[in-house]
């Protein structure tokens, strides 16, 4: 029953580190912008839900939705500062400016909340029990969470003009193009998207560990390794990287008991999918590939 409850739990924090490589592989697809800033903007988000939530007592029916939305707005905003200025600009120096915003971001946390650590409560105190075993409203909550995001993005995607938008500018940019698609709006909405989805990680995660400006920065290490065992192309096998990864995880941590090993892991995954993948040379071209204009 011990190792039922550590995959429950590895399950839990797999579906996080889905949530984070979605918005990776969202944004890739449809701008070949590899994003460095996800996990900051996560943390923003959670921190948003703490201002609405604890600070200003807002209920959590209102402020989960807002902060949200809020952390989607700031995506977008950060888009419209770091990368459409450099909408011409080649792949790296892309790249380079997402790392930029992770600086910016953390700057921005520390200023307006500060650097020491805090909690944020969970969003229900409600659970249920399995075999026995009590599993926490928080992780339940991680679970239908998202369940129901990957099931909305791929109806999303297959269902609606927007959604077709999107899958178009990824896979056959030029005739989006002709189309009539407008990179420039596709972009806006992939970071606004890919933040959202950070957002809810962020608020998600942060009950079940502590809130500081660089939490959801560790945890996005491991949503990369989610994202190169997509490929940085497909949301089903994201959500089942990040998944596999989150019950590994779980399952080593439970009977290896080393200080810092469960962010450790986060880079041992990376390093073992690009070997079992042979990504390096994906990687490289993520990273130096061909001009894109937008």
């Amino acid at each position: 029953m011990i190792a039922a409850r550590t995959a429950v739990d590895g399950l839990a924090s797999g579906a996080v580190i889905a949530l984070m490589g979605l918005g990776v592989v969202i944004v890739y697809r449809s701008t070949r912008v590899l994003s460095f800033a996800q996990g900051a903007l996560a943390s923003l988000g959670a921190y948003l839900f703490f201002q609405f939530h604890v600070l200003w007592g807002w209920p959590v029916v209102v402020a989960f939705p807002a902060a949200i939305a809020a952390g989607a707005l700031a995506g977008a905003g950060a888009e419209r500062i770091a990368v459409n200025p450099l909408r011409h600009s080649d792949a790296l120096t892309r790249t380079v400016s997402t790392l930029a915003l992770v600086l910016a971001a953390q700057v921005l946390m520390r200023a307006v909340w500060g650097g020491s650590e805090r909690f944020l409560p969970p969003l229900t105190s409600a659970g249920v029990t399995i075999g026995g075993e009590r599993i926490g409203g928080q992780t339940v909550a991680i679970l239908v969470a998202t369940v129901v995001v990957a099931a909305a993005l791929a109806w999303w995607f297959r269902s609606t003009l927007t959604g077709l938008s999107l899958a178009a500018m990824a896979d056959e940019p030029a005739s989006a193009r002709l189309l009539g698609v407008s990179p420039d709006r596709v972009s806006l909405l992939t970071w606004g998207l890919a933040s959202g989805l950070g957002a809810l990680a962020g608020i998600l995660a942060t009950p079940l560990l502590v809130l500081n400006p660089w939490q959801m920065t560790f945890i996005m290490v491991s949503g990369y390794a989610a994202a190169l065992v997509g490929g940085f192309a497909s949301l089903p096998l994201t959500l089942a990287g990040g998944l596999g990864i989150g019950v590994v995880r779980a399952l080593i941590t439970s009977e290896v008991n080393v200080a810092g090993l469960s962010e450790t892991i986060g880079f041992i995954a990376v390093f073992a999918v690009l070997i079992a993948t042979r990504g390096r040379d994906q990687l490289a071209d993520l990273l130096v590939g061909e001009r894109t204009a937008l």
